[in-house]
């Protein structure tokens, strides 16, 4: 990360023994455990750790004090993090958890598992409704926490943001972009809703459904959509991860060619890949986004109540779709299945794509060839 080799703080290099018995205590992150945290991110990560705040102690504490960013530690009896868990709210009355670490010497003994459960009643108490995760793909540790703390498994990001290392885990730093799981655990419960999803993604929102207890029906398109002529869009660029985001809060007549248009943006700008949200709950979503499919955008999650888009369908747009997951160690063989299909739409949607321009291309060949008036 540039820059951040310039960090004045001591950096301890982790032994190889692991403490299985050395006594730590779990409890609320705190502003003074920033330079700690910074050097538990160091020990797992090294410098490629892809959110580069986190190499920046002051910046974290100046976080954690004004409550953008909470969490919880496991902390040795020298006040060392040697384990952390935070979340930050990514919408209304939702929360990511996220920059789960262990440092390699603590590991196996369960602590992530216990930061979690330990302060997810402190997130209902602030009016949270719904949690998210985003396991990584390169070992099984955070995939496994995830579903035990109660997570669902209802997506999959693709190539989502630059290599990394993860100490103890991969073999030095990844050659590729990294992909991540998207987990959703309901901290309370939902009320009844419909979803109407295109076509093109149903079986992949019904094969999530399936695996839920969700009070969500799934209704059918009937006539035409009864919706606004324009829709409402919204978009931001992560330069440093090249990640675009289109958001959607209301589905209008104009709902492909506006997505289309933000789309074009963003991938001009140089994105690798992009999420665009959309509110399923709206009937007219069903037949406006018919589409959809053929701007290359795949299905990459389903998360119920997601602020104020309400329950979102995600999909994701990937300048690369041919996904190499050789380096991923799945859970087990239900995630497996799952980030086949998604890997597989994401493909075929690329190759039809590509089918399609050169099909063009081919008729502007022969419309060429043909003689003019002059001839």
């Amino acid at each position: 990360v540039t820059g951040v080799q310039t960090c004045a703080l001591p950096i301890f290099i982790a032994e190889d023994a692991p403490l299985l018995d050395a006594p730590v205590t779990v409890r609320a992150l705190t502003a003074e455990d920033a330079p700690a945290l910074t050097r538990c991110i160091y020990r797992c990560y090294g410098w490629s750790y892809p959110y580069a705040e986190m190499y920046y102690p002051d910046r974290l504490a100046a976080a954690i004090s004004e409550g953008s960013r909470n969490g919880g530690v496991a902390v040795d009896a020298d006040g060392e993090v040697v384990a952390h868990c935070g979340w930050v709210e990514v919408a209304e009355r939702a929360v990511m958890v996220g920059a789960a670490v262990t440092d390699p010497r603590f590991r196996r003994r369960g602590l992530l598992e216990q930061v979690l459960v330990g302060f997810g009643q402190y997130t209902v108490e602030q009016g949270t409704v719904t949690m998210l995760g985003e396991p990584v793909l390169t070992h099984p540790v955070t995939q496994r926490m995830s579903m035990r703390s109660g997570g669902q498994l209802v997506g999959l990001y693709l190539n989502v943001r630059g290599p990394i290392q993860q100490v103890d885990f991969t073999d030095g730093l990844l050659d590729r972009r990294s992909s991540l799981l998207a987990t959703h655990r309901a901290l309370v419960p939902m009320e009844p809703a419909t979803w109407w999803i295109p076509a093109v993604y149903e079986p992949i929102v019904r094969h999530v459904h399936a695996a839920t207890d969700w009070p969500r029906e799934h209704g059918e398109v009937r006539g035409s959509a009864d919706a606004p002529e324009v829709s409402v869009v919204t978009s931001s660029y992560d330069s440093l991860n090249q990640i675009g985001a289109v958001r959607v809060p209301v589905v209008g007549l104009d709902l492909v060619e506006a997505v289309d248009a933000a789309l074009g943006q963003l991938q001009r700008a140089g994105a690798e890949m992009v999420r665009v949200y959309l509110p399923a709950t709206q009937p007219a979503l069903a037949s406006l986004g018919a589409g959809l499919g053929a701007l290359r955008l795949g299905f990459a999650a389903i998360i119920p109540r997601y602020g104020a888009i309400g329950d979102a369908l995600i999909l994701q747009w990937v300048r690369d779709p041919e996904i190499d997951d050789s380096e991923w160690v799945y859970a087990d063989e239900r995630i497996e299945e799952f980030a086949h299909l998604v890997m597989a739409q994401a493909r075929e949607l690329g190759d039809a794509a590509t089918r399609e321009r050169r099909r063009q291309a081919r008729r502007q060949q022969l419309l060429a060839a043909l003689p003019t008036d002059d001839e």
